[in-house]
């Protein structure tokens, strides 16, 4: 049996938007945005966002930010023959972040904590049914932190490490609360980067996902199990204007996979080459 996989669609937008800073206090400075579209079916839609930044001491800045988004549904998730719905109301959201950035070791080691929350008003998402097909949520909630840091060993060799927490979680028809589907709860990457020379460089990449639940027509619910990956990167300048380029992706082989039914690529060797003029 062949299932039907063309469709066609078309949406015309207009759009103006705006933007400003300033400094309210000595070391206090806002930022503003705010953006107005107008959709071909006459909706119009606003969204704004703001944000605060404060300098500490010299090493230290804090941030706070604030906005509100808007997505109309893609013409995938409207049209698709197999789980598309024509009926998708556009996404809503407002989110809000705070974080903390600190500099020590003379400038040599810097770590950025943040946390995160949002929510989303009829967020779209794949809903096995019966029928299968994408579907309003009536909300999606986000929470989380992440925290960074990069550190500067010696001229020629840096690390960083990155973490994330985030717990998403939609409401279902009956009011219960489940985890957002192709979402890790736990992620994060362990990086360092050798300088041999001034035209060479070589990286090395450990990245680590949690496990996360997926869905698909054939299959059900399911889980994911969590994976980890060694990527390999170096990059030779041989002249001012190229560069050759050489990367080994899943360095270890090792199984894993990022959706349901498609399991990753073993080891994959890129070659590249970049040309500046």
């Amino acid at each position: 049996m062949v299932f039907p996989a063309n469709f066609s669609a078309e949406r015309d937008r207009f759009g103006v938007f705006a933007e400003a800073s300033g400094e309210l206090l000595p070391h206090l400075t806002l930022i503003a945005g705010a953006r107005g579209d107008q959709y071909d079916d006459g909706a119009t839609r606003g969204t704004f966002r703001g944000g605060l930044l404060g300098q500490i001491d010299t090493a230290t800045q804090w941030r706070r930010n604030a906005g509100t988004a808007f997505k109309p549904a893609s013409f995938y998730a409207l049209a698709n023959p197999l789980v598309g719905n024509p009926v998708l109301r556009p996404e809503r959201a407002r989110m809000i972040d705070t974080g903390l950035r600190h500099a020590f070791a003379d400038g040599r080691a810097l770590i950025d904590l943040t946390a995160f929350a949002s929510e989303y008003r009829d967020g779209i998402d794949f809903d096995a049914g019966p029928p299968p097909q994408l579907r309003n949520f009536s909300r999606i909630r986000v929470r989380g932190v992440e925290a960074a840091g990069t550190l500067r060993a010696l001229d020629t060799l840096s690390f960083t490490a990155a973490a994330s927490y985030t717990d998403s979680q939609r409401e279902t028809a009956t009011g219960e609360w489940q985890r957002t589907r192709s979402r890790p709860r736990w992620s994060g990457r362990l990086a360092t980067t050798w300088q041999a020379r001034a035209s060479l460089a070589f990286t090395a990449s450990w990245i680590l996902t949690g496990d996360v639940p997926d869905t698909s027509i054939p299959t059900g619910d399911v889980r994911l199990g969590s994976w980890a990956r060694l990527d390999l990167a170096t990059v030779w300048q041989c002249t001012r204007e190229l560069a050759l380029t050489a990367a080994l992706d899943n360095g270890l082989g090792h199984d894993y996979a990022q959706a349901v039914g498609f399991t990753a690529p073993g080891r994959r060797l890129r070659l590249g080459l970049q040309a500046r003029f």
